[in-house]
């Protein structure tokens, strides 16, 4: 792994735990391929924060997301998006 590899592996970590911890949800679990329910909105959360305030690339993203496509990321990414857009009080705890 590069040394860009484990910088980004390790702020998507840093991500993921602050996510799961405020969805009282397993890092571990939300990280895994197969999540469902409150463990794949902090999923999907993840990859959007990831994305859109850390400013990672796809690549980065769906690598820590047990090798996802790019597309699965944007695709999270929009849905977290258009949540954001429609409903004021999720988007709260979304912006920094």
């Amino acid at each position: 792994m590069s040394d860009q590899e484990e910088m980004a592996a390790a702020k998507l970590a840093l991500i993921v735990r602050l996510v799961a911890a405020f969805y009282h949800v397993s890092p571990v679990k939300v990280a895994s391929i197969g999540a469902s329910g409150i463990t794949l909105l902090a999923q999907h959360v993840s990859m959007y924060i990831a994305r859109a305030i850390a400013e990672m690339t796809l690549q980065e993203i769906g690598f820590c997301f047990g090798e996802c496509q790019p597309d699965q990321v944007i695709y999270a990414a929009c849905l977290i998006e258009r949540r954001i857009d429609r409903d004021a009080a999720f988007a709260a705890t979304i912006r920094i």
